[in-house]
Parts: C-alpha cells; sequence; structure tokens
C-alpha cells in the first residue's frame, strides 16, 4: 500500500516544485517597493500611511512551479490596493503584527495565528498593512489548486467563501495555522 494519496507524487520526485525563481531585495524607494511587489505578486498600488522618509521594505520571494512564497515586511504603516483580476488563491499569514484587509465586501485581520484567505476575483484591498508586520503569503495558481481538488474529490470542486465571526471582524483563525502543516512550520 503506497503511503502517498491516490495520484500523489512524493516532493523527491516533484520535477515542477523546483524553485523557478528566488528573490530578495530591501528598498527605501515606493516607487521601486511597488515594482517588486508587482513583479511577485499583482498589478498594486502601494500607499505609505506615515511620513515617506520612514519607507522600507525588505521581501524575499520564492517560487515553486505553482506556487509562489513570499516573506515581506514594510517599515512604516502601508496600503495596498489590488488593481485587476487575479487568477490565483491567495494566503496573508503574518508571523507579526497585523494586516487588515478587505475582500469580496468582508473585512478580515490577519494577525499571527489568523490567516487571511483569498478566492480568486473580487476586489481586494489592503487599507493597512502595520509597519513592523512581517508576513508570509502564500499564492497558488487557481487551475493547480482545483485540478488537485478534483484529483483529491474524485469530482469538479465547488468552492464557496465561509467566514466566521472573530471579535467582529471576519477571518479564518484556529488551527489554521496547524492545517498550514509544513508551511506554517517553514514560517518558524
Amino acid at each position: 500500500m503506497s503511503r502517498y494519496a491516490p495520484g500523489a507524487v512524493p516532493l523527491s520526485d516533484h520535477r515542477s516544485l523546483s524553485v523557478n525563481a528566488s528573490s530578495w531585495a530591501r528598498t527605501s524607494s515606493v516607487d521601486r517597493a511597488g515594482e517588486l511587489a508587482r513583479s511577485a505578486f499583482y498589478e498594486q498600488t502601494l500607499r505609505p500611511l506615515a511620513e515617506p522618509e520612514g519607507f522600507s521594505m525588505e521581501q524575499r520571494v520564492v517560487g515553486m512551479g505553482p506556487v509562489t512564497l513570499s516573506d515581506v515586511t514594510f517599515g512604516i504603516d502601508v496600503r495596498i490596493d489590488c488593481d485587476g483580476p487575479r487568477d490565483t488563491y491567495h494566503v496573508n499569514l503574518p508571523l507579526t503584527g497585523h494586516v487588515r484587509s478587505e475582500h469580496r465586501g468582508q473585512r478580515v485581520i490577519a494577525v499571527p495565528g489568523r490567516a487571511a484567505v483569498y478566492l480568486p476575483d473580487g476586489e481586494t484591498a489592503l487599507p493597512l498593512w502595520a509597519g513592523g508586520t512581517r508576513d508570509l503569503s502564500v499564492k497558488m495558481d487557481r487551475a493547480a489548486v482545483e485540478r488537485a481538488l478534483k484529483d483529491l474529490l474524485g469530482s469538479e470542486p465547488v468552492l464557496r467563501t465561509r467566514t466566521d465571526r472573530v471579535r467582529g471582524e471576519y477571518g479564518c483563525h484556529g488551527g489554521g495555522r496547524q492545517r498550514l502543516g509544513p508551511v506554517g512550520a517553514a514560517a518558524e
């Protein structure tokens, strides 16, 4: 009996999960930070919410097949508006601090232990990424996620948003960090 799920390939044998891009950058330029964020993720507008003289961004990004992982910290409070369509699933998991976000009409405050999860499409804004917040982001290609779910479930997945009422906001919390498994462990 195989120790892997039907159709699964051990990571050591999975060619599509080899690192296809990796970068590390630090900048004190708002314009350069916007360019770096757009190149790793989506079209977006980045605006400092404090005096830009104190602005800084540190970003580490690694792409592995259909998955992009990033570790991002801004030195001051910023706002990020995602411009245009996305065809990916996305998770923001702060390791420190907090990120406020709005997606498909729902408000989420992501903090350590409570992630913000974004489905493809729908408007997304991060009205406050608190200065000093270190965030682990996971971007996953929509087709790859839905294909994996179909293989796992044996039929087309029907994905719906589910929100839990938490302290006056909506979010994913509780055991979410444990369910992230190796991703959550890698963040520590």
